[in-house]
């Protein structure tokens, strides 16, 4: 693997890009899951991502870091795509200082929040969706689940195939619902104590 550019360490080999903390690997794992290292970057559980890891969650929306946005504006696309609009409204210069602002905003947020989005051993959302209840599994025509034993063999499956129907933890078949867990906005942390105590609708 390569060398970090923020740690300067072998990311094949280093176990964080800063320090290691043990307390955010869960003790109760999931039915079936077993900690491992981050499937890209190769941190170990605990420890904190490398920059550009496909795998870290932006500690200002929750998605995928590498690919959410929140830190970067692109200006020039801007001016192009949206340029006449704001111009029409004659605020299209301070829209670019607004925008260029939120991403600078964004960007120091997100360095600030790393150790807060470390790896933990598991997929992300993975023991979000367990301690919620947010399970799924895929169905056959006659209801029969698909599972690793009994996998799909053709693609684009059968006519009466079920994607994502939810289930129990322990129901054939069942799988983390993370289609769920990213469309309510990803909970961990807070957001996800104010939905397991009712507060939020899920």
């Amino acid at each position: 693997m390569a060398v970090c550019g923020c740690c300067k360490r072998e990311m094949g080999e280093a176990d964080s890009c800063t320090d290691v903390d043990e307390s955010v690997i869960p003790s109760e794992l999931p039915p079936g899951e077993d900690l491992h290292r981050c499937p890209d970057c190769n941190v170990a559980p605990g420890g904190t991502h490398h920059p550009g890891c496909d795998v870290e969650r932006c500690g200002v929306c929750g998605r995928q870091a590498i690919g959410c946005g929140c830190g970067s504006f692109n200006e020039q696309e801007f001016r192009a795509e949206e340029g006449e609009f704001f111009g029409s409204r004659g605020d299209l210069e301070e829209e670019v200082k607004r925008r260029r602002k939120q991403a600078e905003e964004n960007n120091t947020k997100y360095w600030e929040l790393r150790a807060e989005n470390r790896w933990t051993g598991l997929w992300p959302g993975t023991l979000e969706c367990f301690r919620l209840g947010w399970y799924c599994r895929d169905l056959y025509p006659d209801g029969t689940p698909c599972t690793s034993e009994n996998p799909l063999s053709e693609f684009p499956p059968p006519q009466g195939f079920q994607w994502h129907v939810p289930c129990g933890v322990d129901d054939e078949g069942a799988h983390p619902d993370l289609n769920r867990w990213v469309s309510n906005g990803s909970p961990s942390g807070e957001a996800l104590e104010r939905l397991l105590a009712g507060k939020d609708p899920g």
